[in-house]
């Protein structure tokens, strides 16, 4: 439950989805005017962090430095747009965001929102006042003052683009090894021995004595021819290597947005075009 004693936390906190997911920061609390306790968050969301949407407190919780809330990123992102600036949410209104977040109706009691400004006012005690209001109502006082001794001040305000950046997944690489097979042929030279005779016809000269059958020679010898024959074996050897890594670029984009400004004119009897007196 969120009251005084950790509103402060909630500001400016990074609020996250029930799923875990980035929705933006947290912009203004508002309180109920009845019970002056904590009830809607605003998150800036849309393009750069330029809207702000509308989050019942009601089921969130803080999570670390994060404010998880109990809706999904495009329900919120989706919610009814209503302006944050009035510092005030309408019965009407509350009762839209109420539908919207299937709250029911809601009640009919005001909420006033507590910002970042607010802060210092909120930790003396006053954050139950309304501090927006209250901020306008003093600077209503101090005018009428002012006019009472002849002096108007008026204050013009612009508009600036607030620019930032988002991180989104811009593509991805996959990397894997796979296994083929085929099939080689390699010429091997191998080597063998074999049989050589030489036979030379004799001359037919005749030889002393005739042929002793007893004591005749015998010749019995056995030669072994030998052969190479091919052997086929595998061995696995590297042939290339891979490197996969990241690096960060940047690069310049230009964005545009449309913003307004305040002018102040003065005009009277007595006053020319840029407000001068004549004389």
């Amino acid at each position: 439950m969120f009251t005084h004693d950790n509103i402060d936390r909630v500001i400016g906190a990074k609020a996250i989805d029930s799923t875990g997911d980035k929705i933006g920061s947290v912009g203004q609390v508002f309180l109920d005017d009845r019970t002056n306790e904590p009830t809607w968050v605003t998150v800036n969301t849309g393009l750069f962090g330029t809207k702000e949407t509308f989050i019942p407190l009601q089921g969130a919780q803080q999570n670390g430095d994060d404010l998880q809330v109990a809706y999904e990123k495009g329900l919120v992102k989706d919610a009814p747009n209503i302006d944050v600036d009035n510092g005030h949410l309408t019965p009407e209104e509350e009762a839209e965001l109420y539908r919207y977040y299937d709250l029911g109706e809601g009640t009919t009691t005001q909420h006033g929102q507590l910002g970042d400004a607010d802060r210092d006012a909120h930790t003396q005690g006053v954050a139950g006042q309304g501090v927006a209001g209250q901020d306008v109502a003093d600077r209503d006082l101090d005018r009428e003052r002012n006019v009472a001794h002849g002096d108007i001040d008026a204050t013009a305000h612009e508009e600036r683009l607030k620019v930032g950046t988002e991180e989104r997944q811009a593509g991805q690489v996959r990397i894997r090894k796979y296994v083929t097979t085929e099939q080689q042929q390699v010429s091997v030279p191998v080597s063998k021995e074999r049989l050589v005779v030489d036979r030379e016809p004799a001359e037919g000269r005749p030889v002393a004595g005739g042929i002793d059958h007893d004591n005749a020679e015998t010749i019995d010898e056995t030669i072994t021819l030998r052969e190479e024959r091919p052997v086929v074996g595998k061995e696995t050897v590297e042939t290339e290597h891979v490197r996969i890594g990241k690096e960060q670029v940047t690069e310049q984009q230009t964005v545009q947005g449309e913003v307004a400004r305040e002018h102040i004119e003065v005009e009277g009897e007595n006053l020319d075009n840029n407000g001068q007196a004549r004389h």
